[in-house]
């Protein structure tokens, strides 16, 4: 899968390689490799685990929408071994964030470029903080996974078209066809549609692939018939899996105004803007928001204008180089990974993560290009240096505050649970908990900033009173959802639970 040829300056400059790129992720990510369940990760959370393994594959989860039967076989191995211990998850997310990383260095190298374009490529892929949502999360081995093997599928197949190229069959009969490749391709593809929906935009990726190098090849009319040839293992593939999702979930996509509806039209290039915003910005995308709201606009502004002025040196870069078909593909391809939930009303920062392996490519070519063409200058060598250095330095940073905070998160969870317990011991049969929302300056975002007894979504497995229900309400209070006067109200002062009434 990664070949040696691409370490080959010597065994001891390897080594050193890929121990920088493992303490570099450890470094960035160390806050969050044992961040505990919270929120909505309770939907992953199993009674009887180990009979859980491979259930999932044919039965839905009835606490999640969604299809995603890899993550649930893994996430029920890890509970039924390790309980509700998570530094399992996070070390095997990391492990495949990092060979990420590291085909994104192998890449820009076969493309020709040098081991300064692969290294800012690389390092932008393992350190971006828009990928810790991904990494760190429990219950997001779904996004990584399909990622990580979408991936592997483009790069398996682009193995199998470079042999076929450097060995046509007509002139070296004797050496083998290079079908392993094709295989692999195809297999990997499999493993990622089973482990998200999202994944649909790799077999988008594949078509584009196919047709690319065929279209290369030959005249356009034995190109498309050849192309589609190539294809049809990969249209079964896709087919099959469409299928058994169309058996196994309960719910569909609609259209609608909630979160996850299907919603074709402006919002798609509101989306499409917002997420490869994020994929940019070299800050934390919570001291964006924490900017926005709190009105803060003169350094939104400034963060906006760095942003750009990345962008742009970047798309500078990329128009200078010497392999602009390639440069085109690749931006082709991390278009199509903001498919399909480009179609949806509401867009996390998650969903960037298809996206990201092909961006990090982009700017590790483009930034190289800058470095190399300001190298002959010294001035121009300091002041990109320092740029470069600069933009790792931030997204470390924001990569590691916000691990942070996810960590912070589980804490909280668990501190609730120890202090509500009581209460919910002694309630009585079929009864319910109130809990007001304390009134609160905390912004809330995301998975990284949930003030409140926000952390406590979907955590009802905590409790061993399945018949005992939560009602949260908000600080005003409402009349058609206002506690009984008899109700148990519970509330926040600081982290302190109190009753209310």
């Amino acid at each position: 899968m990664i070949s040696c040829k691409y370490f080959n300056d010597s065994k001891s400059s390897s080594v050193l390689t890929l121990l920088s790129i493992v303490i570099i992720a450890l470094a960035v990510y160390w806050p969050g490799l044992n961040t505990a369940y919270y929120a909505d990760d309770y939907q992953f959370v199993f009674d009887e685990p180990a009979s859980k393994i491979f259930y999932y594959f044919a039965h839905p989860n009835k606490l999640n929408d969604f299809y995603r039967p890899i993550q649930a076989s893994f996430l029920a191995i890890v509970q039924t071994f390790f309980g509700l211990e998570t530094w399992p998850i996070h070390l095997t997310q990391l492990s495949l964030h990092i060979t990420l990383a590291l085909l994104v260095y192998i890449v820009i190298l076969e493309f020709g470029f040098s081991r300064l374009h692969a290294g800012i490529g690389a390092v932008f892929m393992l350190i971006s903080q828009t990928n810790v949502h991904a990494v760190l999360s429990n219950d997001t081995l779904s996004q990584v996974g399909g990622t990580f093997f979408g991936s592997l599928s483009l790069w398996f197949l682009y193995l199998f078209y470079r042999y076929r190229i450097k060995n046509p069959p007509a002139s070296s009969p004797d050496i083998p066809s290079g079908r392993k490749y094709y295989i692999l391709s195809v297999g990997m593809l499999m493993l990622s549609l089973f482990s998200k929906e999202t994944s649909a935009s790799f077999p988008l990726m594949i078509g584009v692939l196919v047709l690319a190098v065929n279209l290369r090849a030959g005249i356009k009319k034995s190109a498309f018939k050849k192309g589609f040839a190539e294809l049809l293992p990969f249209i079964f593939a896709t087919c099959m899996y469409l299928c058994v999702w169309l058996i196994v979930v309960e719910s569909y996509p609609t259209s609608g105004s909630a979160n996850y509806n299907l919603n074709p039209g402006a919002n798609i290039i509101v989306n499409i803007a917002t997420l490869l915003f994020a994929l940019i910005v070299p800050v934390s995308s919570v001291m964006l928001f924490s900017l926005l709201k709190s009105g803060l606009l003169l350094a939104l502004g400034a963060i906006c204008i760095l942003t750009l002025t990345v962008a742009l040196l970047v798309l500078f870069g990329l128009w200078h180089t010497s392999r602009r078909l390639i440069v085109v593909l690749i931006m082709v391809f991390a278009l199509l990974g903001l498919f399909p939930v480009v179609l949806m009303n509401h867009v996390s920062e998650l969903y960037t993560y298809n996206s990201l392996p092909f961006m990090a490519v982009l700017f590790g070519i483009g930034l190289g290009n800058i470095f190399l063409k300001a190298g002959t200058y010294r001035f121009g060598r300091i002041s990109l240096s320092l740029m470069l250095c600069s933009l790792i330095i931030s997204h470390a940073v924001a990569a590691h505050s916000k691990a942070r905070l996810m960590a912070d998160n589980g804490s909280r969870l668990m501190t609730l649970v120890k202090q509500i317990r009581p209460y919910m011991d002694n309630a009585p049969p079929d009864g319910t908990i109130w809990l007001r929302k304390p009134t609160t300056t905390e912004i809330e975002y995301s998975i990284f900033c949930m003030p409140g007894f926000k952390v406590m979504a979907s955590s009802r497995r905590l409790w061993h009173r399945a018949d005992v229900r939560f009602h949260t309400i908000p600080p005003e209070g409402i009349s058609d959802i206002s506690p009984p006067k008899d109700a148990l109200v519970l509330t926040l002062h600081g982290e302190k639970v109190v009753v209310e009434r």
